[in-house]
C-alpha cells in the first residue's frame, strides 16, 4: 500500500501487515506510486510520480538512465549508486522487519517523464529484463523503450483505450514482455497480442465495478501476471484470464 509517501509492503506475503513487513518512505501527499525491477536483478523496487523537488533539474540532467540494452547513454550493465551531488538531497528510507535498522539511501533516478495529470505506468516493454517508465491519460500511451529517461524518438506513442480508462499492465502471456490494457468500469481490454490496438484478437474480462482500482501481479509464481482488484479496503485477485467472460 501506498499513502502520502508512506509504503507499507507485503514482504513476507502472509497478506497480513505484521512484524515481518517492510516500511519504506518515498514520497508525498499528491504523489502516485510506481513500481518495476528497474536494474533487472529479478526484485521489483519502489518509485514515485508527482511534483518537482528541490534539486531535480540537476538531477535529471546528470542522470544516465537505466541499465538497458537499448540505452545509448549508458554502458555499464548494472546500476551504480549516484554520488550525492549527481541527485536530490532528499533520501528514501526503509526498514524491514519490526526488528531491522532504519536505513537511508539517495533516490536512484530522477526523470522528467510526462505532465501533471499522468498516470505513471511500468514494465519490460522489450523483454530486456529491465523496467521502463511510461505515462498514460485517456487513452494515449508514452513509453520510454530504452530506459534513457527522456522523451525521444526511440520512444513508442500510441492510442489504448479512451477518456476515464485506467492503465493496466502485465505479462499476459509469460514470453517476457509485458503488454498493455485499461479498466473500464469493470472491464478489462488485454491487449492479448501485443500489437497496441484494440482488436478483436484482444481479451476482453467483466471484473469489478466503477470505483474499484485495478491492479495486476504474478499471484501464482508461474511468471504470468494476472488481474485483480481494489476496493474498500479489500483487494480481489482474479484466478485467472484464461477464459474471460467475453472473449472478442
Amino acid at each position: 500500500m501506498f499513502i502520502d509517501g508512506e509504503w507499507f509492503i507485503d514482504i513476507n506475503g502472509n497478506g497480513v501487515w505484521d512484524e515481518g513487513d517492510m516500511w519504506a518512505k518515498l514520497g508525498n501527499k499528491g504523489d502516485l506510486p510506481v513500481v518495476g525491477d528497474w536494474d533487472g536483478d529479478g526484485k521489483d523496487d519502489i518509485g514515485i510520480f508527482g511534483r518537482a523537488w528541490a534539486g531535480d533539474p540537476r538531477a535529471i540532467q546528470r542522470d544516465p538512465g537505466l541499465p538497458h540494452v537499448f540505452n545509448k547513454t549508458r554502458l555499464a550493465e548494472k546500476n551504480l549508486p549516484p554520488k550525492e551531488e549527481d541527485t536530490v538531497r532528499t533520501k528514501r528510507t526503509m526498514k524491514v522487519t519490526m526488528d531491522g535498522a532504519l536505513r537511508a539511501d539517495l533516490i536512484d533516478h530522477v526523470f522528467h517523464y510526462g505532465v501533471s495529470g499522468d498516470r505513471p505506468v511500468a514494465g519490460d516493454w522489450t523483454g530486456n529484463g529491465v523496467d521502463c517508465i511510461g505515462v498514460f491519460k485517456d487513452g494515449d500511451w508514452h513509453l520510454d523503450s530504452d530506459g534513457d529517461g527522456r522523451f525521444t524518438s526511440r520512444d513508442e506513442r500510441f492510442q489504448f483505450g479512451m477518456v476515464g480508462d485506467l492503465p493496466a499492465v502485465g505479462d499476459w502471456d509469460n514470453d517476457g514482455i509485458d503488454n498493455i490494457g485499461v479498466y473500464r468500469n469493470g472491464k478489462w481490454i488485454l491487449d492479448s497480442n501485443g500489437n497496441r490496438q484494440i482488436d478483436d484478437a484482444d481479451q476482453v474480462v467483466e471484473l469489478g465495478a466503477a470505483k474499484d482500482m485495478p491492479i495486476v501481479g504474478d499471484w501464482r509464481g508461474d511468471g504470468r501476471d494476472r488481474i485483480g482488484l481494489y476496493h474498500e479496503g479489500t483487494i480481489e485477485r482474479a484466478a485467472s484470464t484464461d477464459t474471460p467472460i467475453i472473449q472478442r
